[in-house]
């Protein structure tokens, strides 16, 4: 049971960092720009 929480806290956390970067790039392309 604790592994499966574990799991599917990991994956939560990896799409968490992935939206994070995705908005970060954005950030990073909007402040070349102005």
């Amino acid at each position: 049971m604790f592994k499966r929480i574990s799991k599917r806290k990991e994956a939560l956390i990896k799409k968490d960092f992935r939206e994070i970067r995705k908005v970060k790039w954005r950030y990073r392309l909007c402040c070349c720009f102005f």
